[in-house]
């Protein structure tokens, strides 16, 4: 092993490695090869092709500047979320590792925050960028110090009630500060040139089924005190919904957003309020999306002779002006 030799100064690295996370990396001009790998979540609806050669792993090591949290960049309080997977670049080792991972969250603080930057991120990085079919906020970041380094390209986005994270890391050592000098496994634009790829080609497995947004449905539910509470229901493309709530006879309505998603056989709608208050509203999807029955607290069908149905519109009907949202 070398020996680890201490430098006062670390400037010039400190630079270079600016320099070089700045560096915009032509994507590759080969396609995907024949022998390629899959991993696929059926929990959080996506799937992966990659070169057989990357390692896969469900967790996230943690080094002095890469944290092992769901996301790059933890804060104290960020909220609770789950690493899926990791594809790890071959001969990656203390002096440069380079990384995919994917992380996700459900809470609603982060589908609240899913696309802010870190303090380390470069607002002037920040833009918007298509992975099948859904808008993702991507960025980069860098951060450096005591000889370890960190450099990250990331992508954010909420798709069906989830925040997606998504890095592409590269971190280590300074390969200077040893006597004599540490080799690299691989630069720094070579994880790049065969990380990125594998991110641009991801897949959604999307089960909404009949439903597609973005769509309207209404209906008239029974109330404790008064007529009924007229219900417009409206799910968006980005997996946001607004629901207004009319009561007949009272002059009151109010107004609801948050984060729409399905369950696996796209037999259940489970509307999640955008500020966690309360449990998530359940709705049975019936007649191939043609119509909405509400659900008890519990997931289970309402035992009344009453209508808890609501019924999907030719065309979608926008909220305008909504007014005491929740």
């Amino acid at each position: 092993m070398p020996k680890q030799r201490h430098f006062l100064f670390a400037l010039p690295f400190l630079l270079a490695l600016s320099a070089c996370s700045e560096r915009p990396v032509a994507p590759p001009r080969h396609t995907v090869p024949p022998a390629y790998s899959t991993f696929t979540s059926v929990r959080y609806g996506f799937r992966l092709v990659y070169p057989p050669d990357l390692q896969l792993r469900h967790t996230f090591k943690r080094s002095y500047l890469a944290a092992g949290g769901w996301k790059t960049y933890m804060e104290l309080d960020t909220p609770p979320g789950h690493a899926v997977v990791a594809l790890i670049m071959p001969g990656s080792n203390h002096i440069t590792d380079g990384e995919l991972r994917i992380g996700v969250s459900r809470d609603p603080r982060a589908l609240d925050t899913c696309d802010e930057l870190p303090s380390a991120g470069r607002p002037k990085t920040r833009k918007q960028v298509m992975i099948s079919g859904v808008p993702f906020t991507s960025f980069k970041a860098a951060d450096a110090g005591m000889s370890h380094y960190l450099i990250v390209r990331s992508f954010r986005a909420v798709h069906r009630g989830t925040c997606y994270a998504i890095d592409v890391l590269v971190f280590g050592t300074n390969p200077m500060v040893y006597d004599p000098p540490a080799t690299p496994p691989f630069s720094k634009q070579a994880v790049f040139a065969q990380l990125l790829p594998v991110v641009r080609h991801l897949q959604f497995i999307d089960s909404a089924g009949a439903i597609a947004p973005p769509v309207t449905y209404k209906g008239l539910l029974p109330c404790a005190d008064c007529p009924g509470i007229e219900y417009q229901l409206n799910l968006l493309a980005n997996h946001r919904y607004r629901l207004r709530l009319n009561y007949r006879d009272r002059d009151a309505h109010f107004d609801i957003g948050g984060y729409w998603s399905v369950t696996e056989n796209a037999a259940r709608l489970v509307l999640r309020e955008k500020k966690g208050h309360g449990p998530p509203r359940q709705w049975a999807v019936l007649d191939e999306g043609r119509r909405l029955r509400l659900l008890n607290a519990d997931g289970e069908p309402i035992r009344s002779g009453l209508n808890y149905d609501l019924v999907r519109q030719a065309q979608f009907e926008p909220l305008t002006e909504l007014s005491g949202e929740k």
